[in-house]
């Protein structure tokens, strides 16, 4: 019987457990409007995984929110769980963010982009109320806001539109916290 040592080499290469969306775009989105999408997790692991722990991810910010369904779930190889990511913009403009999380130990991200956008368009865009003798009163012209965008703009609030002289009016069919306008 042979007793001298013997050494055998062993190479192997690691593999993640999880396939993660990499990016959500939620393209233009009125402001004050919402838009919710998700980015899907598959088990790429070849097996089981059981509790699935998932830590961080929080988005720093409120114009992105997310809730998931993955925190101690069980997936069978290839079956998925979600992150959905909520974008409110609350001004007009590109917003970017990476959400990084991970996975029972592995480093995830996901990247957000979106763009908040003016919903809403007024026609006519000018008035004319022609000549007028001092002390006349015109008739009255109507302004209609119109929603053009794919969502419902809820708590619409009218702003500016300050009149050039003391002798000028305005008014508004609401005052307050605004109606909704559906898409």
């Amino acid at each position: 019987l042979n007793t001298a040592p013997f050494a055998i080499q062993l190479s192997g290469i690691g593999t993640l457990a999880f396939s993660v969306t990499p990016s959500i775009a939620f393209g233009q989105v009125p402001v004050g409007a919402s838009s919710t999408l998700a980015a899907t997790v598959t088990n790429v692991s070849g097996g089981t995984l059981t509790n699935i722990q998932m830590a961080g991810g929080g988005l720093g910010g409120p114009e992105f929110a997310n809730s998931q369904n993955c925190q101690g779930a069980t997936l069978a190889d290839g079956a998925t769980c979600q992150v959905s990511y909520t974008f409110t913009p609350a001004s007009l403009g590109v917003r970017n963010l990476t959400n990084n999380f991970t996975l029972n130990g592995e480093a995830q991200a996901v990247t957000l982009t979106g763009e908040g956008v003016n919903g809403l368009t007024a026609s006519p865009s000018s008035l004319d109320f022609g000549s007028l003798g001092v002390g006349a009163t015109s008739a009255p012209q109507v302004v209609t806001i119109t929603n053009t965008s794919t969502f419902t703009i809820s708590n619409i609030q009218m702003a500016g539109g300050g009149l050039g002289q003391p002798t000028d009016a305005l008014s508004q069919s609401h005052r307050g916290p605004g109606p909704a306008l559906a898409a």
